[in-house]
């Protein structure tokens, strides 16, 4: 009996390898640190950015991860670029990744332009396949202007701290691509390595990691949303939205909504709430797609603001 227990799992160990093979790339806690870099200025970065993702959304019948953005500045002023770094401002939901793990491949949907990016917005797109093999062409938009670029080589290997499929581009740029990971630019940054001249600039991946305990941040805990305040759901939405909160933290609550550029589309005057939990629904049927900025006027003088999607 015990004999056929054995020969059973051995049976079965090639499918579990099978299934282990791709490494998912859209995982809560996950943390990519991009640098930036203007080719005029003698230092090594002028200044940084931060992709997490937290929490999930549907599109479509579709389920995708939500990947927000930080600035990040350094704690050591004397030398930019140098860790810990703290966060300013608050997140921005920049877009959405799912894994089709069958396919190997990584699907996006992005809200905000990425400079020198073919990548369109407000719709799913490839974003990287790591099906590809050795002298397969590499046709997703990150490396779309580059005309024939195929990959050189494909074999594992570990990059912060990920054993994973490693391809390399042939062609100009020589650009790795890391499965469950991204590229050497980072995650939506296209493949793109100037030639040093006025105006010039680039970008690359300077850390990635995938806990929330990632050493370079001084305050990675500082982010939930304001979720002392109220909550915001679902977020990309296609036509109405909720708002909820606490009135034994929130009394008076008043609601303005702006466009993308600034314009106020919506208004709700202060009321008073009762105690307890509440709820406010907004209908945006009319609206158009786009990014949209809600403003909470809470008690006296205070504003929360939380940004959401149209779709």
């Amino acid at each position: 009996m015990k004999k056929m227990i054995v020969y059973l799992l051995l049976a079965l160990f090639p499918i579990i390898l099978k299934s282990q093979e791709y490494v998912p790339l859209a995982v809560d806690d996950a943390h990519w640190f991009v640098a930036y870099n203007d080719h005029e200025l003698p230092l090594p970065c002028e200044n940084m950015w931060e992709y997490f993702v937290n929490g999930d959304t549907m599109v479509n019948d579709i389920e995708y991860k939500k990947v927000y953005r930080f600035y990040l500045e350094s704690d050591t002023s004397e030398i930019p670029c140098t860790p810990p770094f703290h966060r300013t401002g608050e997140p921005e939901l920049i877009g959405l990744i799912r894994d089709n793990i069958e396919g190997k491949k990584v699907h996006a949907i992005l809200f905000e332009a990425v400079a020198l990016s073919f990548c369109p917005l407000n719709e799913e797109f490839e974003l990287y396949d790591f099906s590809l093999t050795q002298g397969d062409s590499i046709n997703i938009c990150l490396s779309s202007f580059i005309e024939g670029d195929t990959v050189m080589s494909s074999a594992m290997g570990t990059a912060f701290g990920i054993y994973s499929k490693h391809i390399q581009s042939s062609d100009y740029y020589y650009t790795s691509m890391y499965e469950g990971i991204g590229s050497d630019f980072g995650l939506f940054e296209p493949f793109f390595i100037p030639v040093k001249h006025t105006n010039t600039f680039n970008t690359w991946l300077y850390d990635y990691c995938r806990n929330d305990t990632c050493e370079l941040l001084v305050n990675i805990k500082n982010y939930y949303y304001q979720d002392d305040y109220f909550k915001l759901f679902p977020n990309p939405t296609k036509e109405r939205f909720e708002l909820r909160f606490d009135a034994k933290k929130i009394v008076n609550v008043g609601i303005m909504i702006y466009d993308n550029i600034g314009r106020l589309v919506y208004k709700r005057k202060p009321e008073r709430y009762e105690k307890g939990e509440n709820s406010i629904k907004i209908d945006l049927i009319k609206y158009s797609p786009g990014i949209y900025n809600c403003v909470l006027q809470i008690d006296q003088n205070k504003t929360v603001t939380k940004k959401f999607i149209k779709l």
